[in-house]
């Protein structure tokens, strides 16, 4: 499996916190599962800068073992292993390093990130200064020990908020992306991961 597959897998399984309301409860085996960049069409929000870091990542970093066959579309993915939480956070550490969005001490430089999460959409732009200024604060606790930057709470965080936000002219109005859209609203602590899938496979 991909890197970027893996990624997703880990952002949707791992970090997710079930709290036990039947609307907040992960997708089950066998239940249709959309993913979000199929409801809101704005990969154009992750800067080329941070697409690029992400390529020179990907060759840098170890794989971590695949959890299982990628899912097809229609269901969930399956558990990942523990090591994928401290792969992701450290994939995402890396990205920002390697764009210059961290500072010397390897805390987020607010002025390079806002500068360099800037879409040339003037509806986007709106949506995803206001996610930025919203997403500073947002960093928690990393239980790995590794990778404590902040990067990979703000990346989530980012990508909730344009979600949720998302402009109409870039919005799939389907019964499934308006479902997945309440449940996100309702339910704040599943997280979202848009634009993995524009980014490319390893070599």
């Amino acid at each position: 499996m991909e890197w970027t597959n893996l990624l997703v897998l880990t952002v949707l399984v791992v970090s997710g916190v079930v709290t036990g309301e039947d609307e907040c409860v992960p997708p089950k085996p066998g239940e249709k599962f959309v993913h979000p960049s199929e409801c809101c069409k704005v990969d154009d929000f992750i800067p080329e800068v941070v697409k690029n870091s992400f390529r020179k990542c990907i060759d840098k970093l170890p794989r971590p073992q695949s959890p299982g066959p990628p899912p097809d579309g229609s269901s969930p993915p399956p558990p990942p292993d523990p090591e994928m939480r401290k792969a992701f956070s450290c994939m995402i550490e890396c990205v920002f390093l390697e764009s210059k969005l961290l500072t010397g001490d390897n805390k987020l430089d607010k002025d390079a990130v806002k500068k360099a999460f800037t879409p040339d959409n003037k509806d986007l732009a709106s949506v995803v200064a206001a996610g930025v200024d919203k997403c500073f604060g947002s960093r928690q606790e990393d239980q790995t020990g590794q990778c404590q930057s902040g990067a990979e709470d703000f990346v989530k965080c980012l990508s909730r908020e344009v979600f949720v936000n998302c402009p109409s002219a870039e919005w799939s109005s389907s019964a499934e992306c308006n479902n997945l859209k309440t449940k996100v609203t309702n339910c704040p602590s599943i997280p979202i991961m848009l634009g993995a899938r524009g980014h490319p496979p390893p070599h």
